[in-house]
């Protein structure tokens, strides 16, 4: 049986059961289609929740630091040498970024109203302002932060506080020593971030955290 009979006959079996194809075509293209969506939103899911923690954690590799004496504080007041390491580990940073992190005993205050954070973060909007205004804001944003006494929140944070941009809350942290310590932020962005990074946290102005904890 030569070539062009052998294709006679396959046309003929397709224009006979047009329907059963048709199905099959269907049946597959449905499959390639489910597939891709699936892998679509896998793929996006992981890269927000890469961004996400990289934004929230300052980076896909941070360094945490203490002193014990005059007393114990998880502070690094030189960092020459983790540079040198950076470098002696040929590793090319896009981007270096200081952060000061308040943990676990934070608090914000509002017309009789209060919310714990679990972390304060405090920003070098010099650096990070640009990353900081790709989050997705419900009100405000994070322009012009740099020096300012201005404070970025969560929404369901917001909503507890019945807070809105504008708005004074009192920020209540211990300092290094372990003295209360107060100051007043004003709300200047509420976002949208309901993941285990961003629920309970809140940024501010990186030197008006360290003044505030001494």
């Amino acid at each position: 049986m030569d070539l062009l009979t052998l294709v006679r006959l396959g046309i003929r079996n397709l224009t006979r059961q047009k329907r059963r194809f048709g199905l099959l075509i269907a049946s597959v293209g449905l499959g390639f289609l489910i597939i891709t969506v699936m892998t679509a939103v896998s793929g996006g899911m992981t890269r927000s929740i890469n961004l996400s923690a990289a934004r929230h954690y300052a980076g896909h590799l941070f360094v945490l630091g203490h002193q014990k004496v005059p007393y114990y504080t998880p502070v690094i007041r030189d960092d020459r040498a983790l540079i040198e390491a950076v470098a002696a580990a040929h590793i090319d940073p896009k981007l270096v970024v200081r952060r000061t992190n308040y943990f676990e005993r934070g608090m914000l205050y509002f017309a009789g109203s209060s919310a714990r954070q679990k972390r304060i973060t405090g920003v070098d909007w010099s650096v990070e302002e640009e990353i900081f205004r790709r989050m997705d804001f419900v009100s405000g944003g994070a322009e012009n932060l740099a020096g300012s006494n201005g404070i970025l929140i969560s929404e369901p944070i917001a909503e507890t506080l019945n807070v809105r941009v504008g708005d004074d809350i009192l920020v209540q942290v211990e300092t290094v020593s372990g003295q209360r310590n107060t100051g007043v932020f004003v709300l200047r962005g509420i976002f949208r971030d309901s993941s285990i990074f961003g629920y309970y946290s809140s940024f501010v102005d990186l030197r008006r955290l360290n003044r505030l904890i001494g």
